[in-house]
């Protein structure tokens, strides 16, 4: 704990040990809305101001620390997999763009008519390796049908005021300079990201799409409705994970021919072109059973989920932007660093823009 942390002497204000709560340090790291990605400690979630506050999930007792409003637990709900079908490839992008820019909510402080997409371009591999087969896929005659499951463990909220910084952070921003000299100011953002997290939904989903041959399906006894009646058939789920039911779909013979298809890996001449799966949270060793089948069996799922419990990922997140963090508590000169800070981001966010080098 870091106000504990170096003390010769520590008078322990929990009587009993304490968990730190899942998925704590990434919820304290700066990320930047040009990529997604989580970069450096801002935060200092690790600070509990010698108070211990406990707080009882289960079984399990966690310490609550200084930086958090709340942090609340779902222990019961359900969560099912949605299906939906998309006649072409366009109809398939505009929906996914659509739901990914739902998922995030960002705050600038300042207008920036440029930015469309910040914060949408997932760079991770998982996400670029979806991207790289769902284009391949553009560029021919297909249609898509998506499964998507959803289970949300908590929900994070931080103070709106009052919190407690990462000392390395700290000192990088004590060390800026008072005049503005952007290439200092910058690298700021670079190292920490733009924003910070101020509440988040936690847990992990699993999206899975397969790709047909719009020709060869037209030519079958099929149709793209019945496709997406059997995947939601084949996807039959009754599992329990930490009290939350996983159910999804009916068993019908009319999709075993279909069904097996799916289960097997493409062949020649085979209706299904490839499939691409995503998964959000969980074990290495069940993120990797999933990225490895068709359609994935109640047990797989149910070994997921118990891993979403220890290893969640973020579903919805609010961020702001770091320059919030500068209070005249911590920074005598508060003011001009804020004001710097500000500046700095729009020209990096201006930097960053597609159109800053030619006509759109």
């Amino acid at each position: 704990m870091s106000d504990e942390a170096g003390c010769k002497k520590v008078s322990k204000p929990c009587r009993e040990e304490a968990e730190e709560y899942w998925g704590i340090e990434n919820l304290a790291k700066g990320i930047s809305i040009l990529n997604s990605n989580l970069e450096g400690v801002v935060l200092d979630n690790r600070y509990y101001a010698g108070s211990c506050l406990p707080h009882y999930i289960q079984d399990v007792r966690f310490r609550k620390p200084h930086n958090l409003q709340q942090y609340t637990t779902q222990t019961k709900g359900s969560y099912d997999f949605t299906l939906q079908s998309f006649e072409s490839y366009s109809d398939y992008r505009k929906h996914t763009l659509e739901e990914r820019m739902s998922q995030t909510t960002v705050s600038f402080g300042f207008a920036i008519p440029f930015i469309v997409e910040f914060g949408f371009n997932y760079n991770k591999a998982k996400y670029s390796k979806k991207e790289q087969k769902i284009r391949r896929a553009a560029s021919k005659t297909n249609s898509f049908v998506r499964a998507k499951a959803e289970l949300e463990l908590a929900q994070y909220m931080l103070k709106s005021d009052d919190l407690m910084l990462h000392p390395e952070f700290l000192q990088r921003l004590r060390s800026l300079p008072q005049s503005y000299v952007y290439g200092e100011y910058r690298q700021i953002y670079r190292d920490y990201g733009t924003h910070y997290i101020t509440e988040a939904a936690l847990g992990g989903d699993f999206e899975h799409t397969i790709i047909l041959n719009k020709e060869k399906l037209a030519k079958s006894d099929y149709t793209l409705d019945d496709y997406a009646r059997c995947t939601q058939s084949g996807l039959k789920v009754g599992a329990n994970i930490y009290g939350v039911y996983v159910s999804a779909g009916f068993h019908g013979g009319s999709c075993n021919g279909l069904l097996n298809e799916m289960g097997e890996d493409t062949e020649h001449g085979s209706m299904v072109e490839d499939f691409v799966a995503v998964v959000r949270g969980g074990s290495s060793e069940s993120i990797t059973a999933l990225l490895s089948k068709k359609l994935p069996t109640p047990q797989l799922m149910g070994l997921w989920g118990e891993g979403v419990q220890f290893n969640p990922d973020f579903l919805r997140t609010t961020t702001r932007p770091l320059y919030e963090l500068v209070t005249s508590r911590d920074f005598s000169h508060h003011a001009t660093l804020k004001r710097n800070l500000k500046k700095a981001l729009s020209d990096y966010l201006a930097e960053a823009d597609a159109c800053r080098c030619a006509p759109c």
